[in-house]
């Protein structure tokens, strides 16, 4: 028969091998989840750079938006002496301004009745796009206080001049984007690694 003293050390070795591979697997596994975590860290201060980025490009495309509307409502006062009733409702039918949320919900308070200065402030107030500063709103607002206040010669210098100070608006958001939005993916991407390199 076996010797039991031999049967004794085999048991003892198979069962220590197992525990080994047991605690190695472990050991993997925990490397792996590990790791995984470490690139989600990575990735996340990535997508905060890249969204932050995206936020200032944003607001070039809005104060652009903004600044062809301006112009295009002084076109039309100049050549076809339109009110500004029937300027917002045509406005809003214009595809260019679909992404000015705040012209359709200025059209819809002017169909209850709402004065045409009114219902431009209380849609920019309402408006939650977020893209536009603070700064880029209160100008805005400056435009639609002027609305229908004055006659067609002085809604055309109105409308000249806020475009221009958009204009302004416009390069100094031009600018930004340019300069800001390769520093905030930058910083995203380095602050992102380095978290993860103190947690290695």
């Amino acid at each position: 028969g076996r010797c039991p003293s031999v049967e004794r050390h085999r048991f003892r070795f198979r069962r220590g091998t197992g525990a080994a591979l047991f605690r190695s697997r472990r050991m993997g596994e925990s490397a792996v989840i590990r790791l995984l975590g470490l690139v989600l860290i990575a990735l996340t201060g990535l997508g905060t750079g890249v969204y932050a980025s995206l936020s200032l490009r944003k607001r070039v495309e809005q104060l652009e938006l903004c600044s062809r509307l301006i112009r295009w409502m002084e076109t039309r006062i100049r050549y076809a002496a339109a009110p500004v009733g029937e300027l917002i409702r045509e406005a809003k039918n214009e595809p260019e301004f679909d992404r000015l949320s705040f012209v359709a919900q200025t059209e819809a308070r002017l169909c209850r009745g709402m004065p045409p200065s009114s219902a431009w402030q209380k849609a920019l107030e309402e408006d939650k796009s977020g893209w536009l500063s603070p700064q880029d709103r209160e100008l805005l607002a400056g435009f639609g206080a002027g609305l229908g206040t004055t006659d067609v010669e002085g809604q055309q210098q109105h409308c000249r001049y806020f475009a221009e100070r958009l204009e302004e608006q416009l390069q100094i958001a031009r600018t930004e984007a340019a300069v800001k939005g390769r520093l905030y993916i930058s910083l995203g991407v380095m602050g992102g690694a380095g978290i993860s390199l103190l947690l290695i």
